[in-house]
């Protein structure tokens, strides 16, 4: 069924509405509240219309009207270039947003986190947000903290601004002039590099030189992170979730509880990325997975493009601010994408 313009601008005031008060819609609430200029008698004729065509149920005839998720999907449709043109109603968010990223540590991992629990705040919703990857790895800087003769920490910084640290056995007849020389030859071969390149410097034999060593270890933190990609996620936000009218039952909750804390809500959420630049929103049933039927899900990518890459978006109830939500997924994605660009 293809909505006249006043049957759409009815279902859009029921998911308006019910959005804002998890209530069934009454067509003498519409009428009153948003001054259509019709009857309550039309107003309830376009309404059996839509429910016939499967955008909205009533719990029974009396009742007011609830949006099924095609009419979440008609009025997000319909609202889109809205929702994207709303930079006025959040004006501000962007810097707020930068700024505290800003404030926050330097490497991208921990800027994650801090994406996830104010999107997740300012919503009122689950935030995900995954490190930034890269296909493959490559070394950006490496740096090494000599502790005492026989032990120092190595740190690898990789090209998505992962930092890791790994402690190092030395063998203790090496002065701390010595190891630097050493540690600056190999720092002069390696930055730059990927895996594949630095495994042709890697010996395959029981030579324990200081520069096998480090050759070997920096080896192994790049396979440990290029096994790992896209495994780093940070979900925020599930007391929001819980405290929707539509969860406040012991045994909904409980699913929603279980399937976050298994990692199968992040594992589907993520198994369908969207493309850089795309506002992926699935909604109810347009999702993989019953678990994820009772909720929609608006993501987006950020980063740069064929180098370095994050997930970033919200799962919540069907019954979300469709238009903040995606406005708020849409700027921040746009600032976390900067700050890739910044750190390459």
């Amino acid at each position: 069924m293809v909505l006249t313009d006043r049957q759409q601008s009815i279902l859009n005031c029921i998911v308006i509405d019910h959005i804002k008060t998890a209530n069934p819609i009454a067509s003498e609430s519409i009428a009153n509240q948003h001054g259509l200029g019709i009857s309550p008698a039309t107003i309830r004729n376009d309404v059996a219309k839509l429910e016939e065509a499967g955008y909205i149920t009533r719990p029974h005839l009396s009742a007011g009207s609830v949006p099924l998720d095609s009419g979440y999907r008609s009025y997000v449709e319909h609202f889109f270039n809205t929702a994207r043109n709303e930079s006025n109603r959040f004006s501000g968010f962007a810097s707020n947003f930068r700024r505290k990223m800003n404030d926050s540590e330097i490497d991208l991992e921990s800027r994650t986190q801090i994406a996830a629990s104010i999107i997740s705040t300012i919503l009122g919703t689950l935030a995900l947000v995954t490190s930034p990857k890269s296909n493959q790895s490559k070394i950006r800087h490496l740096e090494f903290v000599y502790l005492n003769k026989s032990m120092g920490m190595l740190i690898v910084v990789l090209d998505h601004a992962k930092i890791t640290k790994r402690i190092i056995k030395l063998s203790g007849h090496l002065t701390r002039r010595e190891f630097d020389s050493v540690f600056n030859i190999i720092k002069d071969k390696c930055v730059g590099l990927r895996k594949k390149q630095l495994s042709k410097l890697v010996k395959n034999n029981n030579t324990y030189t200081l520069e096998d060593l480090l050759l070997r270890e920096i080896f192994s933190i790049m396979t440990y992170e290029d096994r790992e990609l896209g495994s780093d996620h940070y979900l925020y936000g599930l007391k929001n979730i819980l405290a929707q009218p539509e969860f406040t039952d012991i045994n909904k909750g409980y699913s929603i509880v279980e399937v976050v804390e298994d990692g199968r809500l992040a594992e589907a959420v993520v198994s369908e990325n969207p493309r850089l630049g795309v506002l992926q929103i699935r909604i109810g049933r347009e999702n993989k997975g019953d678990f994820l039927w009772p909720l929609s899900v608006i993501m987006t990518e950020y980063g740069i493009v064929g180098e370095s890459v994050g997930l970033l978006g919200v799962i919540g109830p069907t019954r979300m601010d469709y238009t903040k939500a995606i406005t708020i997924v849409d700027e921040a994605s746009k600032v976390m994408s900067q700050m890739v660009e910044e750190v390459r």
